[in-house]
């Protein structure tokens, strides 16, 4: 060092210490069909979104997560006859029943009005989620799983769903907008989103995990407990963090 020069003395540069982030919530999907005239299966479905929809809607009011309704559908085989086609799917062959309506409605009720109502049910999850209410999916859903049936023939009826739209807060002619045209040769986003969840998007073969109805993925995997309430409810409140935890779950499902 020279003279009166000084070296300078290099500043220590310190950060506060952040605590680490909290894990994403859990994102459930819960997959079901609104086909009505399946049985035993139909029966379970039902009973499921009747069972849930009360935990479910109280989550998604507190904004601790969503459910997403999802509908598993299929491609139009190559090789299948065009009226079969027609018959089983909408939007040309892209979108289809998983299977085929049961023997005793089939004089009454094709495939594709089962697909056209997933639609429909998408479409008015879509709606009541814009409109600041995605809980409002589960009313309507449980109460057509009652009223809209192929035993009382009204199953896939625009009619028939407007009263319970309107009783949900959901606002039926933006929902029947979004259904629109079935035989348009398109591919609607509100399709094409659940197709890819599914996982056969983009051309896909078609292959999908969700074989058995209902089921729920959390975060891309399937829940593999019991899906009675306080068991899904248990599933759930384990991807909370500790601090996040919603009241549903501090009270123990």
């Amino acid at each position: 060092m020279h003279g009166g020069e000084r070296r300078a003395r290099p500043r220590a540069h310190t950060r506060p210490c952040l605590p680490p982030s909290p894990p994403p919530p859990p994102v459930p999907h819960s997959w079901t069909s609104p086909d009505t005239g399946c049985g035993a299966s139909c029966d379970r479905q039902t009973a499921f979104k009747k069972a849930v929809k009360a935990q479910a809607a109280s989550l998604e009011r507190g904004k601790y997560t969503a459910f997403t309704p999802r509908f598993v559908t299929r491609r139009c085989a190559e090789g299948t006859p065009p009226a079969d086609c027609a018959a089983a799917c909408i939007h040309k062959g892209r979108y289809c029943a998983w299977a085929p309506v049961a023997d005793k409605y089939k004089g009454s009720f094709k495939g594709r009005d089962v697909v056209t109502e997933a639609k429909r049910q998408l479409c008015a999850h879509g709606a009541a989620t814009s409109g600041g209410k995605p809980w409002a999916w589960w009313d309507f859903a449980a109460a057509s799983a009652d009223a809209c049936t192929m035993d009382n023939g009204k199953f896939g009826s625009a009619a028939c769903a407007a009263p319970l739209l309107k009783d949900a807060g959901i606002d039926p002619a933006v929902v029947e907008a979004c259904v629109g045209n079935v035989d348009e040769d398109a591919d609607p986003s509100v399709l094409a989103s659940n197709a890819k969840a599914q996982g056969y998007a983009a051309g896909g073969g078609g292959a999908s995990a969700v074989l058995l109805l209902p089921t729920v993925t959390i975060n891309g995997a399937q829940y593999r407990g019991r899906l009675d309430t306080s068991s899904l409810m248990r599933g759930l409140c384990a991807g909370f963090s500790e601090l996040a935890e919603p009241p549903e779950c501090l009270a123990g499902g």
